[in-house]
């Protein structure tokens, strides 16, 4: 009686359990999502004009309970987060220092999207054999804009 499948297979099933105890993904689309992000995941679709587009990807933030426009009459600093690529081949979103969150707040004030300018790579190739996987805190909403690649200066 030849036991070499049930080895192969107990070895294959413990390989597999090993790699799923891990943060080892296979792809980034499936890569765990922690508190109190949440995960964007953009598909796009094949174009034939794909090696002459960008993906620019935007973003708004849920400021909550911010009351220096409406007590002080300030005008609004530009909120600035950062996108950075990460090993597991996803995108993460940090949301911006504390200098440029409310120093006044007010309860009863409504939280209200407000622009996140994105410091880092927030603009991508195009490509539909993958998609881009961001992780956001999870007062970011996020969406895309395709652009026409920027012409490049030639000397």
């Amino acid at each position: 009686m030849d036991i070499t499948p049930h080895v192969i297979s107990e070895i294959v099933t413990t390989v597999l359990a090993a790699l799923h105890s891990t943060d080892a993904v296979d792809s980034p689309e499936n890569a765990p999502v922690k508190d109190p992000y949440r995960k964007h995941i953009f598909w796009l679709e094949e174009r034939d004009d794909a090696e002459s587009l960008v993906v620019a990807i935007r973003a708004n933030i849920t400021v909550k309970g911010d009351c220096r426009a409406q007590v002080l009459h300030v005008s609004e600093p530009h909120l600035v987060g950062r996108i950075a690529a990460t090993p597991a081949g996803y995108f993460q979103i940090e949301t911006p220092d504390n200098e440029f969150t409310p120093r006044l707040r007010c309860r009863l004030v409504p939280g209200r999207a407000r622009p996140l300018w994105l410091l880092g790579d927030n603009m991508l190739e195009y490509s539909s054999d993958k998609p881009i996987v961001i992780h956001a805190h999870k007062d970011i909403d996020l969406w895309y804009e395709v652009h026409e690649k920027p012409a490049v200066a030639h000397d």
